[in-house]
């Protein structure tokens, strides 16, 4: 859909001058795809090659996309000044959504344009650094499990009051549950896992389409991503899980590269469910839901370890 077509959205691109462009069809013709507002999942040659920056404005939304470490200093300053002028008495209220790559494409919103500002400030101190292509998964207490995305928070109540098992489980609280995870079984000897069961509304479908369930069940973890480091890293927990009953809670910050497109952070809560099925064996489910709220910063997670101290 054509910028053009959504009421009252407008699209921009400022060059490595700080110059503003409307995205008309004179750009649409150079630059395929150029008026969407919509994030593509590809460095085009407006951002990698010609460092501009892309702005969005979709009623109540400010989208803004580029790449850290390639847009110029003056483009940078000419976005940062207009989103000033969002501060400014009469204005009105805006979500200011940051898509940026900084080795790979990461998605925050805010809901005021000065925290947007700052996230802007902290990334452009990282301009002359390589992000770490990392994988950080950061254990939380389930006792602080009340803070998280309501749906975590739920499943951890339908487990813990049914102990663990399906038969204590409500009909309809388990076709929730089996809608928004994926489920495993362990294999004889426990070390490895089959997925069984694959939700429509789960995370993994989100990210990795419709298909997904029809291609995933009867496959490993392993095998069902394009990226093996990435899923290597998220299975390491589930043999333990299953074996001492618990429940485990993680904020998961991940470099991920998809087949065909370029890489993505991807910045979730994911919570491990050791269940006993209605015929009493082992299931493990996993439950994520995407969020930027963590207790592992981005920058953090992302810069190499000898260069935080200084940003």
């Amino acid at each position: 859909m054509d910028a053009v077509s959504i009421p009252n959205a407008k699209v921009w691109w400022i060059d490595d001058a700080g110059a503003w462009h409307e995205a008309n069809n004179s750009y649409a013709e150079r630059f395929p795809d150029c008026t969407l507002p919509e994030l593509t999942q590809r460095q085009g040659p407006l951002f990698r090659e010609l460092g501009m920056i892309k702005v969005a404005q979709i009623g109540g939304v400010v989208d803004i996309q580029w790449d850290v470490r390639q847009a110029s200093q003056e483009a940078v300053r000419s976005m940062f000044y207009f989103l000033l002028a969002y501060e400014t008495p009469g204005s009105g209220n805006f979500l200011v959504t940051l898509r940026y790559f900084f080795g790979a494409w990461n998605s925050e919103r805010f809901p005021t344009t000065q925290e947007a500002l700052d996230r802007i400030s902290e990334l452009s101190a990282c301009e002359s650094f390589e992000a770490d292509e990392s994988i950080t998964i950061a254990n939380v207490a389930l006792d602080h499990i009340d803070e998280s995305h309501t749906d975590i928070a739920w499943a951890y109540t339908v487990w813990r009051k049914a102990d663990g098992f399906f038969k204590n489980v409500p009909e309809g609280d388990l076709e929730r549950l089996k809608s928004r995870t994926f489920s495993m079984r362990p294999d004889a000897l426990g070390k490895h896992f089959i997925i069984v069961d694959a939700g429509n509304h789960s995370l993994s479908v989100a990210l990795l389409g419709q298909d997904w369930p029809r291609l995933a069940v009867g496959t490993t973890p392993q095998h069902c991503f394009s990226d093996e480091d990435y899923e290597a890293a998220m299975s390491e927990d589930y043999a333990g899980v299953m074996r001492s009953g618990v429940p485990k809670l993680d904020h998961v910050r991940a470099f991920v590269h998809l087949s065909g497109d370029d890489p993505i952070w991807l910045n979730y809560e994911r919570l491990l469910l050791p269940w006993r099925t209605h015929a009493g064996g082992p299931l493990l489910m996993c439950c994520s839901e995407a969020s930027q709220d963590l207790d592992v910063d981005f920058l953090d997670a992302t810069m190499p370890r000898e260069s935080t101290a200084s940003v």
